[in-house]
C-alpha cells in the first residue's frame, strides 16, 4: 500500500531466503554465459569475483575505438580520428568515446556485452577514474591498482554515514559498547592493505576515535578500544603467519569453519572454551537486567563463582541491553482503534456465556484492545463471585485476545470437557443455566518468556481463598526463582 494505492510485487519478495537462493542459481548460469561470451570475443579477465549480482572485474583496456555490435555479437574497431566514427547511438555514448578514457570505454563495452545476455537483468558500471582519488568503492573498501601492479584496498564509508556512534549515555552495557567499537576498529585495520603501512590504518582509526569523542566517550575508554583492536589484529596476523587461520578466508575455508563450529553455533556462550579448553565451560546462561556500571551483573557473577567454585555446573551471567527507543516510540499494532467485528469476542461484547470485564486499572482492559497480540488475561465465574467463593482462570496467549477468547466461548457453548470453564460448569453448576464468565485483559508483553513467566507468577501468587481453574499440569512447571541482592 502506497498513498492509498495497492501495488502488487511480481516475483519473490525482497529479503525472503528463497529470493537469495534463486538469485544465486540464476547468477551462476548468467556468469557462465558471460565468461563464455568474453572468451569468444578474446577478452581475458584478470580478476573475476562475484558477490550476488555485483561483479568485480579487472582486464586490460580495450583500444579506444572498440565497439560492440549487438546484432552480429561481435567487436568492431574503428579509428577514432575517422569521420565515420562519429555515428553514435546516443548522446551518452558520444560523451563516453569523446572522453578517450580507456577505463570508461572498456567497461562501457563490457556492460553492453553483459546486458546482451539476458533481458531480465541490466548492468551499470563503475571505474576508479570516476572518483578522486582514483579508487572505486566496493562495499566498505576503496580498491585501486598501485604503480607496482598490486591491487590495494583501504577502508571506506559513505560520506552520508552518521557522525555519531552509540552514545555513551545509552542503556547498553559497558562490555557491549567496548566490543562493538573494538570490532569496528578491527574492521578498519583489516580493510587496509598491509603494504600501505600503519600510517594509513591509523588515519582511519583516528577518524573513528573522533566519532567516539563526539559521542561522549572518555580518552581512557578510547585508548582501551584502540589497544584491544590492535592486539586482536596482531594476533590475527600471527595466526596467518603460523598457518593457523588465514587473515582473509575464501569460500571453501568459510564453509569449513562453519562446519567445525558444530555445537558452538548453539552453545555460543562457551565460544572461549571451544577455542581453548583451559577456559571455563558453562552449563547454561542467565540474563540479568542492566544496571549502572553493570553492578547487578558483577555481583551475581561474583556470587555464582562462590557458590559453584567446586562444581562442574557453572552459570554464565550476561547483562542484557536496556529498552530500545523503537520499543518505546514504535507502535507494533497500528490498528488498535478499529472496531472489533467478531461476534464471539468476550473481551468487548456480551455473549450468551460471557461479559467483558469492567474497565479497571487492575485488569488493564481500559488500555488494551481485544485485537492486541501477546497478552495475559483472566476469566472469572460471576456466579461463584456472587457466592463469595471466586473462581478464576489465569491465561496467556501469543495470538490476539479476540482469537483466544473466541476459542473459549465456542468450547463453553459446545460443553467441551477439555476446556477449564466448561469443566467448571459441569462440576460447580451442573443444574444451573445462564452462568456467565467475565473476561478481562491484564497486560501486553513483548516476548513469550515474559508472558509465560507472568502467568506462572499470577498462578503461584493467587490467594488461597481463590479457586484456580487452571489444570494441574500448569502447576508442574519449573518455579520462578527470585533473587535479591543487598548492598
Amino acid at each position: 500500500m502506497f498513498k492509498s494505492h495497492k501495488r502488487l510485487q511480481v516475483g519473490l519478495a525482497t529479503g525472503y531466503d528463497m529470493t537469495g537462493l534463486c538469485a544465486d542459481v540464476y547468477m551462476v548460469w548468467w556468469m557462465d554465459k558471460f565468461v563464455h561470451k568474453l572468451n569468444q570475443l578474446n577478452i581475458k579477465l584478470d580478476v573475476n569475483v562475484r558477490f550476488k549480482d555485483d561483479l568485480n572485474l579487472m582486464t586490460k583496456a580495450l583500444p579506444l575505438g572498440t565497439r560492440y555490435d549487438p546484432n552480429n555479437k561481435e567487436l568492431h574497431y574503428t579509428n577514432p580520428s575517422l569521420k565515420c566514427f562519429a555515428n553514435f547511438s546516443s548522446q551518452s555514448e558520444k560523451e563516453i568515446y569523446e572522453s578517450e578514457n580507456p577505463e570508461v570505454i572498456t567497461f562501457y563495452v563490457l556492460s553492453q556485452i553483459a546486458n546482451d545476455i539476458d533481458t531480465m537483468i541490466s548492468f551499470t558500471y563503475d571505474v576508479p577514474s570516476n572518483y578522486e582519488p582514483k579508487m572505486v568503492p566496493i562495499l566498505d573498501l576503496n580498491v585501486y591498482l598501485n604503480q607496482d601492479g598490486y591491487i590495494m584496498h583501504e577502508f571506506y564509508e559513505k560520506p552520508t554515514n552518521n557522525h555519531f556512534v552509540i552514545l555513551a549515555s545509552s542503556a547498553l552495557s559497558f562490555k557491549v559498547k567496548r566490543t562493538v567499537f573494538t570490532q569496528e576498529c578491527l574492521r578498519r585495520l583489516r580493510n587496509t592493505s598491509l603494504r600501505l603501512g600503519p600510517d594509513i590504518a591509523n588515519k582511519y582509526l583516528s577518524q573513528y576515535m573522533l566519532k567516539l569523542k563526539d559521542s561522549g566517550y572518555s580518552q581512557k575508554f578510547r585508548a582501551e578500544v584502540i589497544k584491544r583492536s590492535k592486539n586482536a589484529f596482531n594476533l590475527q596476523i600471527e595466526n596467518d603467519s603460523n598457518g593457523i587461520r588465514p587473515l582473509f578466508r575464501d569460500k571453501i575455508r568459510i564453509v569449513q569453519d562453519q562446519k567445525e563450529k558444530g555445537v558452538g553455533a548453539v552453545d555460543w556462550w562457551n565460544k572461549a572454551y571451544y577455542k581453548d579448553p583451559k577456559n571455563k565451560r558453562y552449563s547454561t546462561i542467565l540474563f540479568v537486567p542492566p544496571t549502572p556500571g553493570g553492578k547487578l551483573a558483577k555481583q551475581m557473577q561474583k556470587r555464582e563463582a562462590e557458590l559453584n567454585a567446586n562444581s562442574d555446573t557453572r552459570i554464565k551471567v550476561v547483562e542484557t541491553g536496556g529498552s530500545r527507543l523503537k520499543h518505546i516510540l514504535v507502535q507494533n499494532n497500528p490498528y488498535p482503534s478499529l472496531p472489533c467485528l467478531k461476534q464471539l469476542c468476550p473481551f468487548c461484547k456480551e455473549t450468551l456465556v460471557s461479559v467483558p470485564a469492567v474497565n479497571s486499572a487492575e485488569l488493564g482492559s481500559a488500555k488494551l484492545s481485544c485485537r492486541t497480540p501477546s497478552v495475559g488475561y483472566t476469566v472469572s465465574c460471576m456466579e461463584c463471585k456472587k457466592n463469595g467463593t471466586p473462581a478464576l482462570y489465569i491465561g496467556e496467549t501469543g495470538r490476539t485476545a479476540v482469537t483466544r477468547g473466541g476459542e473459549h466461548i465456542r468450547a463453553i457453548l459446545k460443553k467441551n470437557p477439555q476446556n477449564p470453564m466448561s469443566k467448571h460448569l459441569t462440576k460447580a453448576h451442573p443444574n444451573q443455566n445462564h452462568v456467565r464468565f467475565e473476561f478481562g485483559l491484564t497486560q501486553h508483553f513483548r516476548d513469550p518468556l515474559s508472558r509465560q513467566a507472568d502467568e506462572a507468577l499470577r498462578i503461584a501468587s493467587s490467594s488461597k481463598k481463590l479457586v484456580v481453574l487452571n489444570s494441574k499440569s500448569e502447576f508442574n512447571k519449573a518455579p520462578i526463582a527470585r533473587v535479591q541482592i543487598e548492598n
